[in-house]
């Protein structure tokens, strides 16, 4: 008898969905990486760095990585840094 793994609506199918190209399964981020946000808005990491330190950039560290929250993200596209 095989085992199944009941992998229905967990982060699995999400990350498979995206590598396939399926794209109707949108995945919520509460916050993306530094590096995802300047990359999103064509800005250097040092400038999106700079902008986070002078706290002109609201921030949340976790452990050693630097977020960005999705309202932080947001407010910049709407408004620019």
């Amino acid at each position: 008898m095989s085992k199944q793994r009941n992998t229905t609506g967990n982060a699995d199918n999400r990350i498979l969905a995206k590598l396939n190209g399926q794209t109707d399964a949108p995945v919520l981020r509460r916050a993306e990486g530094l590096r995802e946000f300047a990359e999103s808005l064509t800005i250097s990491y040092d400038s999106a760095f700079r902008k986070a330190t002078s706290g002109e950039l609201r921030t949340v560290r976790f452990g050693r990585r630097i977020l960005v929250p999705a309202d932080e993200v947001e407010r910049v596209m709407k408004e620019g840094l």
